[in-house]
């Protein structure tokens, strides 16, 4: 015997294909390459960011609307990362930490974006190559550029993987705008 669906089970589940197709409207930003570069200067980043100082560096950026380069700044919470990075073996259990970015990027015609990335690192998700990361977070832009000021009104996502061992990590942006 087949039982009829409530009204409210139809109710839960257009909510729940409402949320499917706004999901689905993530639109490919650019991909990035992000090094470690603890020479780097960063004088404009804010120093209060929550966690410890993880590290610095360059990176590039290329999309169908943005393309150029940025520097970075990151900052951590409860990191393996901190332990690896002094060569010294992080204590069991610590795979996932809170990650806080902060940077800026420069088009190839000279635009400057600000950005804050607030996601998570996992440590060791493939267990044959423990010092692979996988990296997601969200996204948030900021810029006085007319060309990209839509950047200012939308929200991002990123995801990558980070390898500690040649300190390079390989990300893919997406862009959401808000309503």
């Amino acid at each position: 015997m087949v039982s009829a669906v409530s009204t409210k089970q139809k109710l839960r589940l257009n909510n729940m294909k409402q949320s499917v197709n706004r999901m689905s409207s993530l639109k490919p930003l650019f991909k990035a390459v992000l090094q470690y570069d603890d020479s780097i200067e960063t004088p404009f980043f804010d120093e209060s960011e929550p966690g410890s100082y993880i590290g610095k560096g360059r990176g590039t950026m290329e999309g169908d609307k943005i393309t150029g380069h940025f520097i970075w700044r990151l900052n951590a919470e409860n990191c393996a990362f901190l332990w690896t990075k002094k060569g010294d073996t992080p204590p069991p259990g610590m795979h996932l930490c809170n990650t806080y970015f902060t940077g800026l990027m420069t088009t190839e015609n000279g635009a400057e974006i600000s950005f804050n990335a607030r996601g998570y690192g996992f440590r060791g998700y493939d267990s044959e190559h423990p010092y692979l990361w996988k990296l997601t977070a969200a996204l948030r832009f900021g810029t006085d550029n007319k060309q990209f000021h839509y950047l200012n009104n939308s929200l991002g996502i990123w995801e990558g993987t980070f390898n500690e061992n040649n300190k390079e990590a390989l990300y893919h942006a997406y862009l959401s705008a808000l309503k």
